[in-house]
């Protein structure tokens, strides 16, 4: 009867001891020693045993847990900290508030770019300006005294440099920049822009005969050879965009802006069929082009 007992009883220490292995992935040890060593009373001393060690053991998982959370809340905190979050939310577009919002949204939106950068907001400027609620038109006023006082200091800062410097490729690459930013920036009478327009495209053709130049400024020297009446200089700029980036999709659009508005019908459709023939997957925008103009797609 005894022996009955005892075949049963490690039976079930085999099972038990095996459970109790996998569940703690082999830390199990001394349970192991109580529940064979000590026949009936082993189990019961394994498991009080295992009870308190939980008891008063941290639990590894629970502390892990801890841990990943408090670095997901600090994260999290971080990225709060960093973003405006009630600023955020609340941006509307300008380009819509202008048309459709109440005329105190529009006079916040344009309080809040006087307190920032506002060198990038000329065109959406130039709208409110011509807003029809005045107060907007006011504070719109003042932006553009405050953008182009800004625009007009970094300009002679680096005019200065460049007088100085003339040969020095970095002080002229700088003083195109302060350039172009405050042609971009709008707000100037004809001849004014004129001027800027003339001493924009003077130091990019000095920087570009020194070998450095990339398909923006190539397309910004067109823009500007055409706005000036310098036609055939715009013709021979756009031959050498072509030339130095032949599989470029900018080159030809600047070359067909030109032909376009010198009414030279032929180079025109000419260089459609060239654009068409390009082994590079153009653009949806150049593809609604060529669409339009000669009435098929292209292949991507």
């Amino acid at each position: 009867m005894l022996d009955n007992a005892l075949l049963v009883y490690y039976i079930v220490a085999v099972v038990y001891s095996a459970y109790r292995l996998i569940r703690r992935n082999g830390e199990f040890a001394i349970g192991i020693c109580l529940t064979l060593l000590l026949p009936f009373g082993g189990i019961l001393l394994s498991w009080l045993t295992e009870t308190l060690r939980r008891r008063f053991e941290p639990d590894t998982n629970l502390e892990r847990f801890k841990a990943l959370t408090e670095l997901e809340e600090d994260i999290r905190e971080r990225i709060y900290q960093q973003v405006d979050v009630q600023k955020e939310t609340n941006i509307v577009p300008m380009e819509e508030a202008l048309v459709v919002n109440d005329h105190m949204t529009r006079r916040r939106l344009l309080l809040d770019m006087l307190k920032g950068d506002i060198d990038e907001y000329g065109s959406l400027l130039e709208q409110a300006v011509n807003n029809e609620d005045t107060e907007t038109s006011h504070y719109a006023v003042s932006a553009v005294l405050e953008m182009k006082r800004k625009l007009q200091v970094k300009l002679q800062q680096a005019a200065v440099e460049y007088d100085r410097q003339p040969d020095n490729l970095e002080s002229a690459a700088k003083y195109a920049g302060a350039l172009g930013r405050l042609i971009a920036g709008g707000f100037m009478d004809i001849r004014t822009k004129r001027g800027y327009l003339s001493s924009y495209t003077t130091v990019l053709d000095k920087i570009m005969s020194a070998g450095i130049y990339d398909e923006t400024m190539f397309a910004n020297k067109i823009d500007c050879e055409m706005e000036l009446g310098q036609y055939e200089r715009a013709i021979e700029d756009c031959d050498k965009f072509r030339e130095v980036y032949p599989n470029s999709e900018q080159a030809y659009l600047s070359s067909l802006r030109v032909y376009y508005e010198l009414k030279r019908r032929e180079r025109f459709f000419g260089l459609l069929e060239e654009l068409k023939a390009l082994p590079i997957r153009l653009s949806h925008d150049t593809q609604s082009v060529l669409q339009y103009w000669t009435g098929s797609g292209v292949a991507g």
